[in-house]
Parts: structure tokens; C-alpha cells; sequence
């Protein structure tokens, strides 16, 4: 099966984008990319910095620039990366290419399935919250003061900016890159979502397999099937704790980034949000903020969701050893499942910078610390 097909095509494209497509080189492509961003994220910073001693503005640029440093960051992250993404495809393509039942291809198909529907889900909401930042700029766009103009991204530039032609060029150039950024994110969570699920297929799988060495040891007389079906039921299992290993070198520091930015994104776009609230004459500024905060409330929480499916579906293995009737096997081979399920107790985890464990506890303890910021925040303003 073509790599294509087991990760989609908006997923291969943005990895030729970047430069991290296995087997093909774009490193005109990448180095536009990165150049882009950097120059956009020196006029934000810049602003920032103009903009200081102002904690709304300060706080309205922070919400944004970090969001797409981050993005920046995982950009490079990914590329530095790229031979761990060319392992797990090629293990995901082995994986499809060994289906040798009608049983084995409708699971690992539907898991596909939920990554496709992830992806569709994450690009629309991303997307949908840059387009409420244009409602924002269109209100400002006929000021009576040309400097009341808004840019799309919080920006200062070293030349007359807001004059037209300049100005319209510079927002269209801003749109096309925060669309960018939204298409980036939803690229990198969905090929995390989409291993993920591909590593969850196999244990559902690998749950069956237990089940049928159960009734073939059970059954069958013949000691060479029985070890066969055996050798095979190990070694499935190390596959699919090797693959977990694959994600967890591609994804670990790409989520520590996620877990270390969140707290500081969730808190500043919150505060944003909360201010907007309390300014009855600022429904744009509320709608954009407040799907901006849920766009990066599911972001952090896509990563952890990950990060608990797998170790759920990890130890789900044990307890699959634990109901099927290992009580009438022969003790030789009882023993075999046995050594799986001490194996499956250590779950399979995908870690931020191999010290944090990315799990929906985890995402909990984000909001209560963002929470707590924003609360700092608010007496101070």
C-alpha cells in the first residue's frame, strides 16, 4: 500500500511542504517556509515590544505570536525528525501490506477512517478561527485615523504599513500565513492521530490473536501449530511496542514544546477572552477569541487524548490475557501469555520530553495552571 493512502494526501503534501516526505527532497519549499516565518515572527515580536506596557495589546499579541512560534518550532522539530517519520511509515506500510484477512483489514480500516475524520474536524476549526480575525480588521478598515487600523497578526513594521496598497497586501500576506499555521497544526496532531490509531488497530488485533491462540492451544494437537501461533502472538506484540517506541522518538519533543507553550497560550488567549466579556462593545473581539481558546483547548487536548488511548489500549491487553481460559491451556503455554501480560503491564506512553506522561490527567493540570495565571492576570489589570 502507497504511504499516501495509510496517512492521507493533505497529510503527504504537508510533509513535502517541509521537507519530510521519505524518499523526496524539497528544500526550496522548506527554506520559504522557514523564511516566511521568521521574518513574520520578528514583526510580531517587534510589536510586542512596542506595545509592552500595555497588557491588553501585550496580552492580544502574546495570544498569537506564541501560537505561531510554536508552530515554527514543531516545523523544525519535525524536520530534524524526518527519519522517524520515514520508519513509521515504512512499519505502517508493512503493516498493511501483511493483512491477510477481511477481519484485519476493517479494523485497521476504521481507525484509519477516525484519523481522516480528525484531520477534517481539526483544519476546519483551525481555519474557522482565522477567519474570525478578519471580521476585526474589516471593522477597523474605514477609521477615520489610518493608524487605527488592525493587521490580522499583531505587527510593527519599520515603514508606513497602513497605507493603502501596502496595508491590503500585508493582510492578504498574513491571512495566507496564519491559514498556514492552522493547516500545520492540523497537520502534525493528525499524523499523530493517525499512528496512534494505527498502533490501536494492532492491539485490537492483537486482543483477537490472543483469544485464537487460546482455542488453538485448546484444540489442536499438533505442538508445531501451536508454537507457530505462538511466535506469531510475540512477535505481533513486539511490533507493536517497537512502533510505540517510533512515535514516542518522533512526537516527544514535539510535545514537550505543546505542553510547555499551553499553559502560557491558554492563559493569555483566556484572558483575552474574559476581557472581551466584560467590554459589552466588543462582540467581534469575543467571537474571535472565543474560538481561538477552544481551536487550542483542542489542541492540547488532541495530544493527551493520544497519549491516554494508547496506554489505555496497551494495558487492555492484560486484561485480554486475563479473560480468555488460559485455566484449561497447557501450562507451556500458558506461560507464553503470561510473559505477554507482565509485558503489557508496563503501558505504551507517549511522553513530553520522556519526563512528562501525556494523559487527560495531564491536560487537567494544564487548565488549572493556566486558570491560575489568568486569575494573576486579571488583579493586575
Amino acid at each position: 500500500m502507497k504511504d499516501t493512502a495509510i496517512v492521507g494526501k493533505p497529510v503527504e503534501i504537508g510533509l513535502r511542504l517541509i521537507d519530510s516526505w521519505p524518499g523526496a527532497s524539497n528544500r526550496i519549499g522548506r527554506l520559504t517556509v522557514w523564511s516566511l516565518m521568521m521574518a513574520a515572527l520578528i514583526f510580531q515580536y517587534w510589536d510586542a515590544v512596542s506595545v509592552f506596557n500595555d497588557l491588553d495589546n501585550l496580552m492580544d499579541n502574546f495570544s498569537v505570536t506564541i501560537t505561531e512560534t510554536l508552530f515554527f518550532v514543531k516545523l523544525i522539530i519535525v524536520y530534524k525528525n524526518r527519519r522517524y517519520v520515514n520508519e513509521v511509515l515504512k512499519h505502517m506500510s508493512e503493516d498493511w501490506n501483511s493483512v491477510k484477512s477481511v477481519e484485519e483489514w476493517t479494523v485497521m480500516t476504521e481507525h484509519a477512517k477516525l484519523s481522516r475524520i480528525f484531520y477534517i474536524w481539526a483544519l476546519g476549526l483551525y481555519v474557522g478561527t482565522v477567519v474570525l480575525f478578519l471580521p476585526v480588521v474589516i471593522n477597523h478598515y474605514n477609521a477615520a485615523d489610518i493608524n487605527d487600523r488592525k493587521f490580522v497578526l499583531p505587527s510593527e513594521y519599520p515603514f508606513q504599513s497602513k497605507v493603502s496598497p501596502v496595508y491590503e497586501v500585508l493582510c492578504c500576506v498574513q491571512f495566507l500565513q496564519a491559514v498556514l499555521t492552522a493547516a500545520g497544526n492540523a497537520l502534525t496532531e493528525s499524523l499523530l492521530v493517525t499512528l496512534v490509531l494505527h498502533a490501536g488497530s494492532r492491539l485490537v488485533l492483537l486482543r483477537k490473536d490472543i483469544s485464537r491462540f487460546s482455542d488453538i492451544s485448546r484444540t489442536v494437537d499438533d505442538r508445531r501449530k501451536i508454537l507457530l501461533a505462538g511466535n506469531v502472538l510475540v512477535a505481533n506484540h513486539r511490533r507493536v511496542i517497537e512502533f510505540s517506541d517510533k512515535i514516542e522518538d518522533l512526537f516527544s519533543y514535539i510535545s514537550l514544546v505543546q505542553v510547555l507553550s499551553s499553559t502560557l497560550i491558554i492563559c493569555t488567549i483566556g484572558f483575552m477572552f474574559i476581557t472581551s466579556i466584560s467590554s459589552t462593545k466588543n462582540i467581534l473581539t469575543l467571537m474571535k477569541f472565543g474560538l481561538f481558546i477552544l481551536g487550542e483547548l483542542w489542541e492540547t487536548l488532541a495530544y493527551c487524548l493520544a497519549g491516554e488511548y494508547l496506554s489505555n489500549q496497551s494495558q487492555s491487553i492484560s486484561q485480554a490475557v486475563y479473560e480468555c481460559p488460559w485455566y484449561k491451556m497447557q501450562p507451556r503455554d500458558s506461560k507464553m501469555l503470561m510473559m505477554i501480560m507482565i509485558r503489557a503491564q508496563k503501558p505504551l506512553r507517549i511522553t513530553a520530553g520522556k519526563f512528562i506522561f501525556l494523559s487527560l490527567d495531564n491536560f487537567t493540570d494544564i487548565l488549572k495552571t493556566s486558570l491560575s495565571y489568568i486569575s494573576v492576570l486579571r488583579a493586575i489589570y
